[in-house]
């Protein structure tokens, strides 16, 4: 039997759904809800008394590294045993203030007022924001990063769920020596873990099972809390179903054409079913329940049911770059030269799966796009005013961290070859003078306050330097950003060089304005078509919105 479970702090946003095996497949019925949780393992044996049972919860299942480290854990499940007892008794207790914040009392804030990220860093004793996530919250190539385990405020907080799951269903479950409870991927390889009658859990992501199922990402063209986008969803799910031979319960099969009905809450009853999809299509033997090989992943850190193993943007460079160019490509070291301070690789055009694109654009006379897009940049106008950020550089700052986390945007083209830099620096266009046009060259750095110094700096040497252009021409180990903080804007063009074979996006941020209950900025972005397309600026977008969203973990440090 397989169960996926739609986790929430509210107990009627708790679903499940359950697959059980016939001779002819697996038969799925209708999701409800979960119920009570002290009766749940024992509701759940008393419907599959032999065999095993696969469960996946949609709420985090292990640590972060750094944080394990810290507090010296080296075996989530033994930890997880104990937490909530003894010397961890108040472990589930979300801090009130920073200075409660411990290693062994580590969710904040219980309540909205003056709280930020940098206290749990402090309380923590942790360096940056990344040090917050595992490697599988991390952003992949369909997503940005998840919200920190024990940051438990906003709409995209995941700490009070587990919260939840860990203190009220899986410690007392692995404190229950006769229920045979084992955690994937912590207590071995799923194989292994399905042999004789154990029950098996594992940590889903309903929006990531989206994906592995065939569906465009969630937020990208349709939405989960629309029954409109619902149904939009339904015809693929239900060829998904019959393709894979898993047999549809006639309410359950309504339910998908129907969107789940016309309730906002719809979308949790839709997770419920789509996370049981994503699982079914592990079991089925359609996709690998990879691990990465990390001791820290396997027994701290766990992983999220299906996921590739190699998607994390915590990975290596030269992962993301073989990714970007395609199974089969070869990577050649492109040393620097005076066009380039940053390292770069040479693609290899006759394995590259993008070649048939790029040459076909490199050919037209103007081979560039733009996108205009509104983001929302509310919580950033806030982070920013109540730390005392300069907006316009940290939103620029954010982005640019989003280009050296996304390879396609540090791809660019160099004479015959297209090149992959190991990492992308900013160029600004800042006002001196008698309000005469200057460029700006910063370094990125991990460190936004790093980062900040470097480009206070810069435009201090340029008003004390007024009336010369330093275009840095044949330098394309950058991003170009235009600030126009006087306008709005729909749509934008630049000033290019079609001669030169210029590969270099160009990024303008315009003036926010309130639209209602939100604060909307334009976001120009335009790029080189024959490197990338509309979809990959979509994906540039969407993980820029989501620092914009939560500014503390990508200004972490600062």
């Amino acid at each position: 039997m397989v169960v996926h479970a739609d986790w929430g702090t509210n107990p009627r946003k708790r679903w499940m759904c359950t697959a059980r095996w016939q001779e002819s497949g697996y038969r799925v019925t209708p999701p409800k809800l979960v119920g009570d949780l002290d009766s749940f393992w024992a509701r759940l044996r008393s419907v599959a008394p032999e065999g095993a049972i696969l469960v996946g919860f949609d709420f985090p299942i292990g640590l972060p590294a750094a944080y394990a480290s810290s507090a010296g854990i080296d075996d989530f499940p033994a930890a997880l045993a104990r937490f909530g007892q003894n010397a961890w008794a108040r472990f589930y207790d979300v801090c009130e203030t920073a200075d409660e914040i411990s290693v062994r009392r580590p969710f904040y804030p219980y309540r909205p007022g003056g709280t930020k990220r940098a206290h749990l860093l402090d309380g923590l004793g942790l360096a940056s924001g990344s040090d917050l996530l595992r490697r599988c919250d991390q952003a992949t190539e369909t997503r940005g990063p998840a919200s920190p385990l024990f940051w438990t405020l906003g709409g995209k907080q995941v700490g009070k769920a587990a919260i939840i799951g860990w203190r009220d269903l899986l410690a007392p479950g692995l404190r229950d020596d006769a229920l045979g409870l084992r955690l994937w991927p912590f207590h071995g390889p799923l194989d292994t873990l399905l042999e004789g009658n154990a029950i098996v859990v594992a940590e889903t992501y309903p929006a990531e099972a989206c994906v592995h199922l065939g569906l465009s990402p969630p937020g990208r063209a349709w939405s989960k809390t629309s029954q409109e986008g619902r149904q939009r969803q339904s015809a693929p799910l239900l060829a998904w179903a019959e393709q894979r031979g898993v047999h549809l319960d006639e309410a359950l099969a309504a339910r998908i054409d129907d969107g789940f009905g016309d309730r906002k809450d719809g979308e949790d009853p839709f997770d419920a079913t789509v996370g049981l999809f994503g699982m079914l299509e592990v079991a089925l033997g359609h996709r690998r329940a990879d691990v990465p090989d990390s001791s820290s992943v396997q027994r701290v850190e766990g992983w999220i049911f299906g996921q590739d193993a190699s998607s994390s943007k915590a990975n290596e460079r030269s992962t993301q770059e073989e990714h970007v160019s395609g199974d089969g490509a070869t990577l050649h070291p492109h040393p620097p030269s005076r066009a380039m301070s940053s390292p770069a690789r040479i693609i290899d055009l006759s394995t590259w799966p993008r070649r048939g694109a790029f040459e076909y654009f490199r050919a037209l006379d103007n081979p560039f796009f733009n996108i205009t897009s509104m983001l929302d940049v509310g919580q950033l106008v806030a982070y920013c005013k109540m730390s005392g950020h300069p907006f316009s550089l940290a939103a620029l700052y954010l982005s640019l961290r989003v280009a050296n986390e996304y390879a396609p945007f540090r791809l660019r083209i160099e004479g015959e070859h297209v090149v992959a830099y190991d990492e992308v620096q900013g160029s600004r266009t800042v006002l001196v003078g008698d309000e005469q046009l200057a460029f700006t060259y910063i370094d990125y750095d991990s460190s936004f306050a790093v980062f900040r110094g470097r480009a206070e700096r810069a435009q201090r040497v340029a008003q004390a330097n007024p009336g010369g252009i330093d275009a840095r021409v044949g330098q394309t180990d950058l991003i170009h950003y235009s600030v126009l903080p006087w306008i709005s804007f729909t749509s934008i063009s630049h000033a290019r060089s079609w001669r030169t074979g210029d590969s270099v996006p160009k990024i303008t941020f315009g003036r926010y304005r309130r639209e209602g209950e939100h604060i909307q900025m334009p976001v120009s972005v335009e790029v080189h078509h024959g490197l990338m397309d509309g979809l990959h600026v979509a994906r540039f977008l969407e993980r820029l919105q989501g620092y914009y969203d939560e500014p503390e973990v990508g200004l972490a440090g600062a």
